[in-house]
C-alpha cells in the first residue's frame, strides 16, 4: 500500500498536479492581503481613515476583517445581467481574465530544485519550459481579450471604449516590454525563467539587473512602466478612468463577474512582481547566498530568524499591550467590546514569540549541539526559505505598484500612447542592440 501511495505521489503527472495547486495557493493567499494593502496604503498616504469599521467582538484586526467584510458583501451582491449585453461573450471575459492571470505564474520558479530521493529531483517549477520568457509574453498579450470581449459584449458605449483603450494600450506597451525581456535574453543567453534564476544564485554581482554594464538596469526601467500599463495600474489604468468612463470594461458587471475582473488584476500584478524579480532581482535566491549554502547552515538561519522573531513579537505583544493606555481606548466605555483589540493582540503575538523561541531552540540544536535533520527535510524547508523570499519580493513589487497609484495622477491618453511610442519604443530598441554590442565585445575578449 506504502509502494503504491509512494508511485502515485512520485507520478510526474502527480507532481505537475500539486506544484500547480501550490502557485495557485499562493496566488489566492496574497490576492486577499493585496487588498487589505491597497486600502490600507491609500489610507495612510491620504491621511484618512482605513478600513477599520468592522470588528468581530471588538477585534479589528487592522482591517483584515474590514477586507473579509467586502468580499462577502461583493460574493452575496445580486448577480446582475443586463438585456443588453450579448451573455455568450459577457460571462467568457471574466473567466478568461481570470485564467489568464494565473497561468502566467505557472513557469515562475519558487525554489531550487527539490532533492526527494537520489532518483528523484524535482524542479520547484510549476511547468519546466525551455521558452519560459516567450510563453510569459504569449500569455500576457492573450490578457487583453478578457478586457477586449468584456467591454465589446456590454454593448454600452463606456464599456467599449475601455475596452479599446485598453486593446491599444497593451499593444503599445506590449512591444518595448518584449524588447526590454530580449536584453535580459542576451545577457542571460537563455529563455527558460529557471535557468535565468539559478544563473543569478550566490552574489548579488550576478543579478540580473547588473548586467550589461548598467544596460540591464535600463531595461528594467521600461519593463517595469511597461508593466503598469500591461495591469491597468495607475497612472495608465485609462480602460477603466472613472473620472471618463463609470467603470470602463466593467462598468457593467457585478458581485462574482466584477470580483473575477478585480481578482484578475491582483493577479497580474502578483505574476509580474515574480517575473521582475525573477528577471532583475535574484528570484528566490536570497542576496548573496545561495541553497547550498542554507544546506550546510540551516541550523544557524533556523537560530537566527528564530530569535530575531521571538524578539520582533515579544516587542510587538507589549506595544500591543501598551495601546490600551492610548486616547482611543480611554475614550471608551467600560465593557466597551473593542477594549478587547489589545489584549487579543497580545496574546497573539506573545504566541507567535514563543513559536519563533522554539524554532531558535531547535536550530541552535543543529547549529551547536549535534543535532541532525534528515536530508529529505532539509530539502524541504531550503525550499520553504526560498519561497518566502520570492514572495517578500513579489510584495515589495505590489507595494511599490500601490504606492504609485496613489501618488501620481492619471495620464491622458495621447500621453499614454506617445510614452508608448516615442519614449519607450526607441529606447528599448536602443538597449537591445547595446546589450548585443556587449556581449559581442565580451565574447571576443574572453572566447
Amino acid at each position: 500500500m506504502l509502494d503504491l501511495i509512494g508511485a502515485f505521489l512520485t507520478h510526474p503527472l502527480t507532481l505537475v498536479v500539486i506544484k500547480a495547486l501550490i502557485v495557485v495557493g499562493v496566488m489566492l493567499q496574497i490576492s486577499p492581503l493585496l487588498l487589505w494593502l491597497e486600502r490600507k496604503g491609500s489610507a495612510y498616504m491620504q491621511d484618512r481613515n482605513g478600513p477599520n469599521r468592522a470588528d468581530i467582538f471588538g477585534i479589528r484586526a487592522a482591517g483584515l476583517v474590514h477586507a473579509v467584510v467586502d468580499v462577502i458583501k461583493l460574493l452575496t451582491k445580486e448577480d446582475v445581467v443586463p438585456d443588453h449585453v450579448y451573455r455568450p461573450f459577457w460571462r467568457a471575459a471574466p473567466i478568461i481574465a481570470v485564467t489568464i492571470a494565473f497561468s502566467t505564474m505557472i513557469v515562475v520558479p519558487w525554489g531550487d530544485t527539490l532533492q526527494v530521493s537520489d532518483s528523484l529531483a524535482v524542479p520547484l517549477q510549476g511547468a519546466v519550459i525551455n521558452g519560459g520568457v516567450l510563453y510569459v509574453l504569449a500569455l500576457t498579450s492573450l490578457g487583453v481579450y478578457g478586457v477586449m470581449l468584456a467591454g465589446w459584449a456590454s454593448n454600452n458605449k463606456y464599456s467599449l471604449l475601455g475596452g479599446l483603450r485598453s486593446s491599444a494600450q497593451m499593444v503599445s506597451y506590449e512591444l518595448a516590454m518584449g524588447l526590454s525581456l530580449v536584453v535580459m535574453i542576451i545577457a542571460f543567453g537563455t529563455l527558460d525563467l529557471g535557468e535565468i534564476a539559478r544563473a543569478q544564485a550566490g552574489s548579488i554581482i550576478n543579478w540580473g539587473i547588473f548586467k550589461g554594464f548598467g544596460i540591464a538596469g535600463m531595461a528594467f526601467l521600461v519593463f517595469w512602466i511597461a508593466v503598469f500599463a500591461e495591469t491597468n495600474r495607475m497612472p495608465f489604468d485609462l480602460p477603466e478612468a472613472e473620472a471618463e468612463l463609470v467603470a470602463g470594461y466593467h462598468t457593467e458587471y457585478s458581485s462574482l463577474r466584477f470580483v473575477s475582473f478585480y481578482v484578475a488584476e491582483f493577479g497580474n500584478m502578483i505574476t509580474a512582481s515574480a517575473v521582475t524579480a525573477t528577471l532583475f532581482f535574484g528570484g528566490y535566491n536570497f542576496p548573496g547566498l545561495d541553497g547550498d549554502w542554507f544546506r550546510g547552515n540551516l541550523g544557524l538561519v533556523l537560530l537566527v530568524v528564530g530569535g530575531g522573531g521571538a524578539v520582533f513579537f515579544a516587542a510587538a505583544s507589549q506595544v500591543a499591550w501598551n495601546r490600551r493606555k492610548g486616547r482611543f481606548y480611554q475614550a471608551l466605555k467600560p465593557g466597551d467590546a473593542r477594549l478587547r483589540e489589545p489584549k487579543f493582540w497580545r496574546v497573539i503575538w506573545a504566541l507567535a514569540s514563543l513559536a519563533h523561541l522554539g524554532l531558535a531552540t531547535v536550530g541552535g540544536a543543529a547549529a551547536f549541539g549535534g543535532l541532525v535533520f534528515p536530508a529529505l527535510l532539509v530539502e524541504i524547508l531550503v525550499a520553504i526559505i526560498g519561497l518566502n523570499v520570492l514572495i517578500a519580493k513579489i510584495m515589495i513589487g505590489c507595494w511599490i505598484m500601490v504606492w504609485v497609484r496613489w501618488t501620481v495622477p492619471r495620464f491622458r491618453y495621447d500621453q499614454l500612447m506617445d510614452m508608448g511610442w516615442k519614449v519607450l519604443l526607441p529606447i528599448s530598441m536602443a538597449l537591445v542592440f547595446a546589450m548585443g554590442l556587449v556581449e559581442v565585445i565580451l565574447y571576443d575578449l574572453f572566447a
